[in-house]
Protein backbone atom coordinates (compact mmCIF):
# COMPACT_ATOMS: atom_id res chain seq x y z
CA UNK A 1 0.00 0.00 0.00
CA UNK A 2 3.07 2.48 0.27
CA UNK A 3 3.00 3.14 -3.31
CA UNK A 4 -0.63 3.94 -3.41
CA UNK A 5 -0.22 6.35 -0.19
CA UNK A 6 2.53 7.88 -2.34
CA UNK A 7 0.24 8.42 -5.54
CA UNK A 8 -2.02 9.81 -3.53
CA UNK A 9 -0.48 12.57 -1.37
CA UNK A 10 1.28 12.85 -4.75
CA UNK A 11 -2.19 13.90 -6.47
CA UNK A 12 -3.36 16.16 -3.24
CA UNK A 13 -0.50 18.27 -3.70
CA UNK A 14 -1.25 18.47 -7.69
CA UNK A 15 -4.74 19.09 -6.95
CA UNK A 16 -3.72 22.17 -4.70
CA UNK A 17 -1.73 23.54 -7.15
CA UNK A 18 -4.31 23.07 -10.36
CA UNK A 19 -8.18 21.85 -9.95
CA UNK A 20 -7.79 21.13 -13.57
CA UNK A 21 -5.79 18.45 -13.19
CA UNK A 22 -7.76 15.58 -14.31
CA UNK A 23 -9.03 17.57 -17.56
CA UNK A 24 -5.65 17.43 -18.56
CA UNK A 25 -4.59 13.93 -18.00
CA UNK A 26 -7.72 13.11 -20.00
CA UNK A 27 -6.44 15.17 -22.85
CA UNK A 28 -2.96 13.28 -22.84
CA UNK A 29 -4.86 10.40 -23.22
CA UNK A 30 -6.93 11.00 -25.85
CA UNK A 31 -5.40 10.60 -29.23
CA UNK A 32 -4.64 6.85 -28.03
CA UNK A 33 -8.02 5.99 -26.99
CA UNK A 34 -9.62 7.54 -30.35
CA UNK A 35 -6.96 5.04 -32.30
CA UNK A 36 -7.58 2.26 -30.47
CA UNK A 37 -11.08 2.65 -30.73
CA UNK A 38 -10.73 2.93 -34.73
CA UNK A 39 -8.53 -0.05 -34.44
CA UNK A 40 -11.29 -2.27 -33.18
CA UNK A 41 -14.42 -0.76 -35.41
CA UNK A 42 -12.21 -0.22 -38.55
CA UNK A 43 -8.65 -1.91 -39.19
CA UNK A 44 -9.05 -5.06 -37.24
CA UNK A 45 -12.02 -6.65 -38.88
CA UNK A 46 -10.80 -5.78 -42.36
CA UNK A 47 -7.66 -8.50 -41.75
CA UNK A 48 -7.99 -11.98 -42.67
CA UNK A 49 -5.78 -13.91 -40.16
CA UNK A 50 -5.76 -17.17 -41.97
CA UNK A 51 -4.45 -15.60 -44.87
CA UNK A 52 -1.49 -14.22 -42.52
CA UNK A 53 1.63 -16.01 -42.48
CA UNK A 54 3.35 -16.54 -39.19
CA UNK A 55 5.31 -13.42 -39.25
CA UNK A 56 2.17 -11.51 -40.28
CA UNK A 57 0.18 -12.83 -37.38
CA UNK A 58 3.02 -12.06 -35.09
CA UNK A 59 2.99 -7.97 -36.29
CA UNK A 60 -1.50 -8.24 -36.15
CA UNK A 61 -0.61 -9.51 -32.39
CA UNK A 62 2.09 -7.01 -31.32
CA UNK A 63 -0.28 -3.87 -32.83
CA UNK A 64 -2.96 -4.91 -30.99
CA UNK A 65 -1.17 -5.24 -28.04
CA UNK A 66 0.76 -2.08 -28.48
CA UNK A 67 -2.27 0.20 -29.13
CA UNK A 68 -4.03 -1.20 -25.94
CA UNK A 69 -1.56 -0.79 -23.74
CA UNK A 70 -1.14 2.86 -24.97
CA UNK A 71 -4.43 3.60 -24.18
CA UNK A 72 -4.56 1.77 -21.01
CA UNK A 73 -1.71 2.65 -18.80
CA UNK A 74 -4.40 5.54 -17.32
CA UNK A 75 -5.71 2.76 -15.63
CA UNK A 76 -2.34 2.94 -12.99
CA UNK A 77 -3.27 6.93 -12.49
CA UNK A 78 -7.34 5.92 -11.66
CA UNK A 79 -6.34 2.62 -9.68
CA UNK A 80 -4.21 4.48 -7.54
CA UNK A 81 -6.29 7.42 -7.06
CA UNK A 82 -9.33 5.73 -6.11
CA UNK A 83 -7.69 3.09 -3.53
CA UNK A 84 -5.76 6.07 -2.32
CA UNK A 85 -7.92 8.63 -2.21
CA UNK A 86 -11.28 7.28 -1.16
CA UNK A 87 -10.65 8.26 2.94
CA UNK A 88 -8.87 11.67 2.31
CA UNK A 89 -12.08 12.79 0.49
CA UNK A 90 -14.33 11.24 2.97
CA UNK A 91 -12.21 13.30 6.34
CA UNK A 92 -11.88 16.35 4.29
CA UNK A 93 -15.89 16.33 4.07
CA UNK A 94 -16.63 15.05 7.12
CA UNK A 95 -14.38 17.59 8.18
CA UNK A 96 -15.96 20.73 6.52
CA UNK A 97 -19.22 19.75 7.08
CA UNK A 98 -19.16 19.00 10.68
CA UNK A 99 -16.78 21.82 11.63
CA UNK A 100 -17.74 25.00 13.26
CA UNK A 101 -19.20 26.56 10.39
CA UNK A 102 -21.31 23.90 9.17
CA UNK A 103 -21.70 21.82 12.70
CA UNK A 104 -25.18 22.85 13.48
CA UNK A 105 -26.61 22.07 9.81
CA UNK A 106 -25.91 18.68 9.39
CA UNK A 107 -26.50 15.22 11.19
CA UNK A 108 -24.11 12.48 11.52
CA UNK A 109 -26.54 10.38 10.18
CA UNK A 110 -26.73 12.42 6.45
CA UNK A 111 -22.56 11.93 5.87
CA UNK A 112 -22.96 8.92 3.97
CA UNK A 113 -25.80 10.92 1.98
CA UNK A 114 -23.88 13.73 1.39
CA UNK A 115 -20.83 11.53 0.59
CA UNK A 116 -22.61 9.06 -1.59
CA UNK A 117 -24.51 12.96 -3.87
CA UNK A 118 -21.01 14.04 -4.04
CA UNK A 119 -19.23 11.39 -5.59
CA UNK A 120 -22.10 10.25 -7.79
CA UNK A 121 -21.28 9.03 -11.40
CA UNK A 122 -22.48 12.22 -13.92
CA UNK A 123 -21.65 10.14 -16.94
CA UNK A 124 -23.11 7.46 -18.48
CA UNK A 125 -21.62 3.71 -18.22
CA UNK A 126 -21.30 2.28 -21.38
CA UNK A 127 -23.03 -1.25 -20.10
CA UNK A 128 -25.87 1.13 -18.76
CA UNK A 129 -25.91 2.79 -22.74
CA UNK A 130 -26.38 -0.54 -24.30
CA UNK A 131 -28.90 -1.78 -22.22
CA UNK A 132 -30.65 2.19 -22.86
CA UNK A 133 -30.10 1.44 -26.47
CA UNK A 134 -31.87 -2.01 -26.39
CA UNK A 135 -34.70 -0.91 -24.03
CA UNK A 136 -35.71 1.65 -26.81
CA UNK A 137 -35.95 -1.22 -29.78
CA UNK A 138 -38.37 -2.89 -27.00
CA UNK A 139 -39.99 -0.19 -26.36
CA UNK A 140 -40.50 0.89 -29.72
CA UNK A 141 -38.40 4.51 -30.02
CA UNK A 142 -35.74 3.58 -31.56
CA UNK A 143 -35.03 3.58 -35.03
CA UNK A 144 -32.27 0.97 -34.73
CA UNK A 145 -33.28 -2.43 -35.13
CA UNK A 146 -31.72 -5.39 -33.42
CA UNK A 147 -29.13 -6.49 -36.30
CA UNK A 148 -27.66 -3.00 -36.26
CA UNK A 149 -27.82 -3.14 -32.50
CA UNK A 150 -26.27 -6.91 -32.43
CA UNK A 151 -23.06 -5.54 -34.56
CA UNK A 152 -22.53 -2.72 -31.93
CA UNK A 153 -23.37 -4.83 -28.86
CA UNK A 154 -21.48 -8.00 -29.58
CA UNK A 155 -18.90 -7.43 -27.02
CA UNK A 156 -20.60 -5.96 -24.06
CA UNK A 157 -20.55 -9.28 -21.99
CA UNK A 158 -16.91 -9.60 -22.61
CA UNK A 159 -14.65 -9.57 -19.22
CA UNK A 160 -10.93 -10.27 -18.04
CA UNK A 161 -11.20 -13.83 -19.23
CA UNK A 162 -13.91 -14.73 -21.64
CA UNK A 163 -14.41 -13.11 -25.15
CA UNK A 164 -18.04 -13.55 -25.78
CA UNK A 165 -20.14 -12.88 -29.23
CA UNK A 166 -23.70 -12.53 -28.82
CA UNK A 167 -25.87 -13.22 -31.22
CA UNK A 168 -28.84 -11.68 -32.42
CA UNK A 169 -30.63 -14.76 -30.80
CA UNK A 170 -29.10 -14.25 -27.45
CA UNK A 171 -30.53 -10.10 -27.83
CA UNK A 172 -33.84 -12.07 -28.67
CA UNK A 173 -33.65 -13.69 -25.25
CA UNK A 174 -32.73 -10.85 -23.32
CA UNK A 175 -35.61 -8.90 -24.88
CA UNK A 176 -38.04 -11.57 -23.74
CA UNK A 177 -36.73 -11.73 -20.58
CA UNK A 178 -37.46 -7.96 -20.19
CA UNK A 179 -41.19 -8.57 -21.46
CA UNK A 180 -41.38 -11.31 -18.88
CA UNK A 181 -39.55 -8.97 -15.93
CA UNK A 182 -43.68 -7.38 -15.19
CA UNK A 183 -41.56 -3.98 -15.03
CA UNK A 184 -42.44 -0.77 -17.02
CA UNK A 185 -39.64 -0.55 -19.08
CA UNK A 186 -40.58 2.83 -20.11
CA UNK A 187 -39.96 3.60 -16.92
CA UNK A 188 -36.96 1.67 -16.38
CA UNK A 189 -35.17 3.01 -19.67
CA UNK A 190 -36.42 6.47 -18.32
CA UNK A 191 -34.62 5.37 -15.00
CA UNK A 192 -30.91 4.79 -16.48
CA UNK A 193 -31.22 7.72 -19.01
CA UNK A 194 -32.20 10.22 -16.26
CA UNK A 195 -29.96 8.95 -13.90
CA UNK A 196 -26.45 10.73 -14.40
CA UNK A 197 -28.20 13.97 -15.06
CA UNK A 198 -30.17 13.61 -11.84
CA UNK A 199 -26.71 12.81 -9.76
CA UNK A 200 -25.23 15.98 -11.57
CA UNK A 201 -28.54 18.09 -10.54
CA UNK A 202 -28.28 16.70 -6.57
CA UNK A 203 -24.40 17.60 -6.88
CA UNK A 204 -24.86 21.21 -8.11
CA UNK A 205 -27.72 21.74 -5.69
CA UNK A 206 -24.94 20.39 -2.50
CA UNK A 207 -22.67 22.17 -3.77
CA UNK A 208 -24.63 25.95 -3.66
CA UNK A 209 -25.92 24.42 0.18
CA UNK A 210 -22.59 23.65 1.57
CA UNK A 211 -19.74 25.89 0.54
CA UNK A 212 -16.37 23.53 0.18
CA UNK A 213 -12.90 24.50 0.02
CA UNK A 214 -11.23 24.40 -3.34
CA UNK A 215 -9.08 21.50 -2.65
CA UNK A 216 -12.04 19.42 -1.81
CA UNK A 217 -14.12 20.03 -5.15
CA UNK A 218 -11.35 19.55 -7.34
CA UNK A 219 -10.76 15.99 -5.41
CA UNK A 220 -14.21 15.30 -5.82
CA UNK A 221 -14.15 16.57 -10.13
CA UNK A 222 -10.83 14.15 -10.26
CA UNK A 223 -13.37 11.37 -8.87
CA UNK A 224 -16.08 12.19 -10.90
CA UNK A 225 -13.69 12.48 -14.25
CA UNK A 226 -11.82 9.28 -13.32
CA UNK A 227 -14.87 7.12 -12.86
CA UNK A 228 -16.14 7.89 -16.16
CA UNK A 229 -12.05 7.56 -17.37
CA UNK A 230 -12.02 4.02 -16.12
CA UNK A 231 -15.32 3.21 -17.58
CA UNK A 232 -13.63 4.13 -21.03
CA UNK A 233 -10.68 1.73 -19.96
CA UNK A 234 -12.96 -0.83 -19.51
CA UNK A 235 -14.95 -0.71 -22.49
CA UNK A 236 -11.36 -0.83 -24.39
CA UNK A 237 -10.68 -3.89 -22.33
CA UNK A 238 -13.30 -5.74 -23.77
CA UNK A 239 -12.42 -4.75 -26.74
CA UNK A 240 -8.88 -5.87 -25.84
CA UNK A 241 -9.91 -9.57 -25.01
CA UNK A 242 -12.27 -9.71 -28.13
CA UNK A 243 -9.46 -8.95 -30.43
CA UNK A 244 -6.61 -11.23 -28.51
CA UNK A 245 -8.91 -14.12 -28.59
CA UNK A 246 -9.58 -14.22 -31.94
CA UNK A 247 -5.91 -13.67 -32.56
CA UNK A 248 -4.85 -16.32 -30.26
CA UNK A 249 -8.02 -18.88 -31.88
CA UNK A 250 -5.56 -18.85 -35.12
CA UNK A 251 -2.58 -19.50 -33.12
CA UNK A 252 -4.38 -22.20 -31.68
CA UNK A 253 -5.43 -23.50 -35.41
CA UNK A 254 -1.29 -23.38 -36.11
CA UNK A 255 0.13 -25.44 -32.79
CA UNK A 256 -1.12 -27.86 -30.37
CA UNK A 257 -2.17 -25.09 -27.73
CA UNK A 258 -5.81 -24.52 -26.19
CA UNK A 259 -6.98 -20.91 -26.22
CA UNK A 260 -7.45 -21.55 -22.15
CA UNK A 261 -3.48 -22.51 -21.90
CA UNK A 262 -2.44 -19.15 -24.05
CA UNK A 263 -4.76 -16.72 -22.21
CA UNK A 264 -1.40 -17.64 -19.16
CA UNK A 265 1.00 -16.54 -21.61
CA UNK A 266 3.10 -13.62 -21.40
CA UNK A 267 2.34 -11.57 -24.90
CA UNK A 268 5.69 -11.26 -25.81
CA UNK A 269 6.11 -14.97 -25.59
CA UNK A 270 3.49 -15.65 -27.97
CA UNK A 271 6.35 -15.57 -30.74
CA UNK A 272 8.23 -18.61 -28.70
CA UNK A 273 5.67 -20.27 -28.89
CA UNK A 274 4.50 -20.07 -32.44
CA UNK A 275 8.12 -20.85 -33.30
CA UNK A 276 9.66 -23.39 -30.58
CA UNK A 277 6.69 -24.49 -28.34
CA UNK A 278 7.81 -22.46 -25.74
CA UNK A 279 6.95 -21.80 -22.57
CA UNK A 280 5.52 -25.65 -23.10
CA UNK A 281 1.75 -26.43 -22.40
CA UNK A 282 2.88 -28.28 -18.83
CA UNK A 283 3.86 -24.79 -18.03
CA UNK A 284 1.12 -22.65 -18.83
CA UNK A 285 -1.31 -25.28 -17.50
CA UNK A 286 0.55 -24.72 -14.23
CA UNK A 287 0.34 -20.84 -14.34
CA UNK A 288 -3.57 -21.71 -14.60
CA UNK A 289 -3.74 -23.31 -11.30
CA UNK A 290 -0.95 -21.00 -9.29
CA UNK A 291 -0.97 -17.95 -11.48
CA UNK A 292 2.52 -16.42 -12.70
CA UNK A 293 4.91 -13.24 -11.64
CA UNK A 294 6.43 -11.48 -14.33
CA UNK A 295 9.86 -9.84 -12.56
CA UNK A 296 12.45 -7.17 -13.74
CA UNK A 297 12.23 -4.45 -16.95
CA UNK A 298 13.87 -7.79 -18.52
CA UNK A 299 10.82 -9.59 -18.78
CA UNK A 300 11.18 -12.84 -16.10
CA UNK A 301 8.69 -15.38 -15.41
CA UNK A 302 8.82 -17.37 -12.10
CA UNK A 303 8.47 -20.87 -12.97
CA UNK A 304 5.17 -22.20 -12.13
CA UNK A 305 6.55 -24.87 -9.89
CA UNK A 306 8.43 -22.20 -7.78
CA UNK A 307 5.01 -20.04 -7.58
CA UNK A 308 3.70 -21.46 -4.36
CA UNK A 309 7.06 -20.95 -2.61
CA UNK A 310 7.43 -18.06 -3.30
CA UNK A 311 3.89 -16.96 -2.19
CA UNK A 312 4.41 -18.01 0.70
CA UNK A 313 7.89 -16.28 1.72
CA UNK A 314 5.91 -13.01 0.60
CA UNK A 315 2.21 -14.22 2.01
CA UNK A 316 3.00 -16.29 5.24
CA UNK A 317 1.16 -19.22 6.54
CA UNK A 318 -1.86 -18.05 8.15
CA UNK A 319 -4.88 -19.82 6.32
CA UNK A 320 -7.33 -17.38 4.02
CA UNK A 321 -9.96 -18.79 6.42
CA UNK A 322 -9.17 -17.44 9.81
CA UNK A 323 -10.36 -13.56 8.32
CA UNK A 324 -13.97 -14.03 9.95
CA UNK A 325 -15.58 -10.61 9.68
CA UNK A 326 -16.13 -7.93 7.37
CA UNK A 327 -16.92 -4.13 8.54
CA UNK A 328 -16.54 -0.80 6.70
CA UNK A 329 -18.20 2.18 5.38
CA UNK A 330 -21.13 1.95 2.87
CA UNK A 331 -20.27 4.20 -0.52
CA UNK A 332 -23.58 4.24 -1.40
CA UNK A 333 -26.98 5.36 0.46
CA UNK A 334 -29.45 2.45 0.76
CA UNK A 335 -30.08 -1.11 2.91
CA UNK A 336 -30.16 -4.66 1.43
CA UNK A 337 -30.08 -7.80 3.71
CA UNK A 338 -29.47 -11.23 1.91
CA UNK A 339 -27.58 -13.88 1.69
CA UNK A 340 -23.45 -14.17 0.97
CA UNK A 341 -21.94 -14.88 -2.49
CA UNK A 342 -18.51 -15.12 -2.12
CA UNK A 343 -16.59 -14.89 -5.78
CA UNK A 344 -12.74 -15.67 -5.96
CA UNK A 345 -13.05 -15.13 -9.71
CA UNK A 346 -15.40 -14.25 -12.36
CA UNK A 347 -15.83 -18.06 -13.14
CA UNK A 348 -18.26 -18.75 -10.24
CA UNK A 349 -20.45 -15.45 -11.24
CA UNK A 350 -22.93 -18.17 -11.67
CA UNK A 351 -23.32 -18.93 -8.22
CA UNK A 352 -24.95 -15.55 -7.97
CA UNK A 353 -28.72 -15.95 -7.37
CA UNK A 354 -31.28 -12.87 -7.51
CA UNK A 355 -31.29 -11.13 -4.18
CA UNK A 356 -27.90 -12.07 -2.86
CA UNK A 357 -25.03 -9.99 -1.60
CA UNK A 358 -21.85 -10.34 -4.09
CA UNK A 359 -18.63 -9.68 -1.68
CA UNK A 360 -15.61 -9.74 -4.41
CA UNK A 361 -11.91 -8.53 -4.21
CA UNK A 362 -12.54 -5.54 -6.54
CA UNK A 363 -14.75 -4.03 -8.74
CA UNK A 364 -13.93 -5.60 -12.19
CA UNK A 365 -16.16 -5.80 -15.51
CA UNK A 366 -16.03 -9.90 -15.10
CA UNK A 367 -18.59 -9.61 -12.50
CA UNK A 368 -21.08 -7.74 -14.30
CA UNK A 369 -23.44 -10.70 -15.21
CA UNK A 370 -23.15 -11.48 -11.27
CA UNK A 371 -24.50 -8.26 -10.32
CA UNK A 372 -27.06 -7.89 -12.72
CA UNK A 373 -28.86 -10.05 -10.04
CA UNK A 374 -27.40 -9.21 -6.98
CA UNK A 375 -29.06 -7.46 -4.51
CA UNK A 376 -25.56 -5.54 -3.10
CA UNK A 377 -22.12 -5.23 -4.09
CA UNK A 378 -19.35 -5.57 -0.94
CA UNK A 379 -15.74 -4.30 -2.53
CA UNK A 380 -12.33 -5.13 -0.78
CA UNK A 381 -11.11 -2.38 -1.97
CA UNK A 382 -12.67 1.48 -2.07
CA UNK A 383 -15.56 3.32 -2.28
CA UNK A 384 -14.94 5.58 -5.47
CA UNK A 385 -14.03 1.99 -6.90
CA UNK A 386 -17.06 0.51 -5.81
CA UNK A 387 -18.49 3.16 -7.12
CA UNK A 388 -17.39 2.70 -10.80
CA UNK A 389 -18.73 -1.29 -11.11
CA UNK A 390 -21.74 -0.13 -9.13
CA UNK A 391 -22.83 2.25 -12.08
CA UNK A 392 -23.25 -0.59 -14.32
CA UNK A 393 -25.88 -2.49 -11.60
CA UNK A 394 -27.98 0.21 -9.46
CA UNK A 395 -26.41 -1.77 -6.74
CA UNK A 396 -25.55 -0.44 -2.99
CA UNK A 397 -22.00 -0.86 -3.23
CA UNK A 398 -20.10 -1.09 0.28
CA UNK A 399 -16.13 -0.16 1.02
CA UNK A 400 -14.95 -3.08 3.94
CA UNK A 401 -11.67 -1.89 5.74
CA UNK A 402 -8.60 -4.01 7.27
CA UNK A 403 -9.12 -6.89 5.18
CA UNK A 404 -6.75 -8.91 3.36
CA UNK A 405 -7.87 -8.85 -0.18
CA UNK A 406 -8.81 -12.26 -1.62
CA UNK A 407 -8.48 -13.88 1.79
CA UNK A 408 -12.22 -15.34 2.64
CA UNK A 409 -13.64 -18.59 1.52
CA UNK A 410 -16.75 -18.70 3.00
CA UNK A 411 -20.58 -17.45 3.03
CA UNK A 412 -22.95 -16.02 5.79
CA UNK A 413 -25.81 -13.41 6.64
CA UNK A 414 -25.38 -10.25 5.42
CA UNK A 415 -26.72 -6.45 6.39
CA UNK A 416 -25.75 -3.32 5.18
CA UNK A 417 -27.22 -0.05 5.99
CA UNK A 418 -26.06 3.34 4.45
CA UNK A 419 -23.53 3.75 7.07
CA UNK A 420 -22.16 1.08 8.09
CA UNK A 421 -21.26 -3.01 7.05
CA UNK A 422 -20.91 -6.16 8.55
CA UNK A 423 -20.33 -9.57 6.98
CA UNK A 424 -20.33 -12.36 9.91
CA UNK A 425 -18.68 -15.51 8.99
CA UNK A 426 -19.12 -18.20 11.44
CA UNK A 427 -18.28 -21.67 11.66
CA UNK A 428 -21.96 -22.76 10.32
CA UNK A 429 -21.47 -20.59 7.08
CA UNK A 430 -18.28 -21.26 6.11
CA UNK A 431 -17.62 -23.30 2.72
CA UNK A 432 -18.31 -23.08 -0.30
CA UNK A 433 -21.50 -20.48 -1.80
CA UNK A 434 -23.60 -22.55 -3.23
Amino acid sequence: MGDIRCAAKRFVELAKKDPRLSTKLLKKWKKDEQIYERYFWKTFPAIDLKKCSDAQLLEVWNTTYTLFINCATSTILIDHFALGTDEIISALLRKELYGSKNSARFKESQFTEIFSIATAPVHQSFSNQAEIELLKIIVGVSKDNLVAYQKRSYWSKNNYITAQVLSVKHFQEEIRAWKKSGKDLKKELKHLYETPRLNRIKKQALFKKVKLSALLRALIQISEDFTWWQDKCKKATYFNIDMGCTILKEVVRRTDYTLDELKFAYPVEIKDIMSKREPSRKELQGRKKSGFIVVGEAFEVVPSACLEELKKMVLGQKPHDQVDDFRGLSASTGRAIGPVRILNSATEADKVKQGDILVAVMTRPDYITAGTVAECHFDCNSPISSKIVSTFFGLTPVKPQNVFNNCVQKSGNFVTKAHSATVPCNEKSRGNSN
